[in-house]
């Protein structure tokens, strides 16, 4: 978008349509592959919400042991692996937005001004980009506040259990 500008009415309109072609494929990619990975995703954050509580619990309980190390290394081989579907699910969405602000930010007043109906057609873009891919697993969101609380909530059960034993 930053190379968006009026020179002619024709030049802006394809330099427009290309901008919006190539964002409307992005978008359709990124639905794509969160329809192929949705199931993984889901099936990955349950699973390591289980598998942290129950190492964590294993680790708390059996600190003095000689396999204290495996535990450690596998609980953080699983926050890694959660790391990485949330982080990657937070990038996509912070990434997707930005193309409002790079739209807000080009001299779209100078070709509204010339044409209106590329005004409007940056409108319902920015409309769009503000709501962002996303990544998700069919109950939630891969994004960094997933993965606090899932965090927390592994920490909660330890704390549960380990007040049961």
């Amino acid at each position: 978008m930053q190379l968006f500008g009026v020179e002619t009415l024709e030049e802006t309109q394809e330099r427009l349509s290309e901008i919006l072609q190539l964002y409307k494929n992005i978008l359709d990619m990124s639905d794509v592959l969160n329809r192929f990975f949705r199931l993984t995703i889901c099936m990955q954050l349950i699973v390591a919400s289980l598998l942290l509580c129950f190492i964590g619990y294993t680790l708390s309980e059996n600190f003095a042991q000689p396999k204290t190390p495996f535990y450690a290394t596998f609980m953080f081989s699983v926050l890694a692996q959660l790391y990485i579907y949330c982080y990657c699910g937070e990038y996509l969405k912070t990434e997707s937005r930005r193309f409002a602000n790079a739209i807000y930010n080009c001299p779209w007043y100078e070709a509204t001004a010339v044409n209106p109906t590329v005004g409007r057609s940056l409108q319902i873009s920015m409309m769009r980009a503000q709501r962002g891919s996303r990544i998700d697993g069919y109950f939630f969101e891969a994004n960094m506040r997933v993965f606090l609380s899932i965090v927390k909530t592994a920490l909660s059960y330890l704390a549960l259990l380990r007040s049961i034993s």
